[in-house]
């Protein structure tokens, strides 16, 4: 978690946000970014939140 939130530039917090769709409220630009790194390193979000759920 913590490679993702470096190349994304945001917190390992932010990073958990999205991957577990916490539902607490991150922009739509921070989570695409964040599910665009996760893809880009290999690892797999919680597959409601890549969905937008």
């Amino acid at each position: 978690m913590h490679d993702i939130a470096k190349a994304a530039q945001v917190s390992s917090a932010t990073v958990s946000r999205v991957m577990s769709n916490s539902g607490y409220p991150v922009s739509k630009q921070t989570k695409e970014k964040i599910l665009k790194v996760a893809k880009d390193l290999n690892s797999e979000p919680d597959r409601q939140a890549a969905e937008g759920k």
